[in-house]
């Protein structure tokens, strides 16, 4: 997949959650084999393809069936990773995971490039983009990293629709 494939998206939606534990428990919970198992309140399994740096592919299931490709591209040392998300048949959505020093404390941010109603007329996608895709992509973000929080802290995986159900993954 070409690394360019985000540049004609208009906009991006982003979230960043505060995680008061070690950065390094942090690097490890975003990027061991089948993490999100462990943090994902939509996620069922999230079978590994392929773990190698340079090669890193993953499917996950969402609790609705929905099925996605994770192709990584960039790991960022000690800092995150860039990513595909992919649906069968339909465009990529564009993702950075960072982590985020910040004296003691540790930020992790998510940056998703979504399709959905971003490509094309800007002025005509805005009102759809801004008014259902922002803030479902927003829930979701929140969700997830409640998600990495909550294992942070508690050291158990979390529950399913822990934070809410969603209407794209539940």
């Amino acid at each position: 997949m070409s690394n360019k494939i985000f540049y004609n998206y208009h906009r991006k939606v982003s979230l960043i959650k505060s995680i008061n534990c070690h950065s390094s428990k942090v690097r490890n919970m975003i990027s061991t084999r089948s993490n999100l198992e462990l943090f994902h309140p939509f996620c069922k399994p999230n079978s590994v393809i392929n773990w190698q740096e340079d090669k890193t592919i993953n499917k996950i299931e969402n609790l609705n069936g929905f099925k996605l490709t994770r192709e990584f591209y960039n790991w960022v040392t000690n800092r995150g990773y860039d990513l595909y998300i992919k649906a069968c048949n339909k465009p990529a959505f564009h993702v950075f995971w960072r982590i985020i020093e910040n004296n003691t404390k540790f930020n992790v941010k998510i940056i998703i490039h979504s399709y959905l109603f971003n490509q094309g007329n800007k002025i005509i996608n805005l009102l759809p983009s801004y008014l259902m895709v922002r803030p479902l992509l927003l829930q979701y973000l929140f969700s997830v990293l409640s998600g990495l929080k909550w294992y942070a802290k508690k050291d158990r995986s979390i529950l399913k629709n822990h934070f809410g159900k969603h209407i794209w993954f539940s």
